[in-house]
């Protein structure tokens, strides 16, 4: 097993212990967790747009998570993560390839469709947020994206 795979595994360790304390989201409502992670529908691509995987100095309040999805996801959305605090952002909303905020990543597959999960509040200054993808309509655990980024 190599450093990479570890630190994938406890990410998502981290992830799914801080939130079986409080259960996933269902409709809005916390429900008690279940132990399986999210799964996309087979042959979903998706990738994050912004903030960038990887940026730095990203503003405390983004106000949104943007990714590129190869298939609608109805009911899916964000998760992010900082330490072992987990927190949920709004279902992915369709958007147009001109409202992604810049500067973002470039798809990395054809004809993807833009999407948005709206964010309240702000992160802390200079830390790292892990993002996830959330299936609302199910209790399952937030599947990682391996992507993160960190504020200014």
């Amino acid at each position: 097993m190599n450093i990479r795979s570890i630190a994938a595994w406890s990410g998502t360790a981290v992830l799914a212990l801080s939130l079986a304390a409080c259960g996933a989201f269902k409709n809005s409502v916390p429900t008690p967790p279940n132990p399986s992670t999210c799964v996309l529908p087979a042959g979903v691509q998706t990738q994050v747009l912004y903030p960038i995987p990887g940026a730095t100095g990203v503003p405390d309040a983004p106000q949104q998570i943007v990714f590129a999805i190869s298939t609608p996801l109805p009911n899916w959305g964000v998760a992010t993560l900082i330490g072992n605090t987990g927190s949920y952002g709004l279902a992915f909303q369709t958007i147009t390839a001109g409202q992604v905020p810049m500067p973002s990543a470039t798809p990395s597959f054809a004809n993807p469709i833009y999407v948005s999960s709206a964010l309240t509040g702000s992160f802390p200054a200079a830390t790292s947020v892990g993002v996830y993808l959330n299936n609302g309509a199910s209790d399952c655990l937030p599947l990682t994206t391996g992507a993160s980024f960190t504020t200014q």
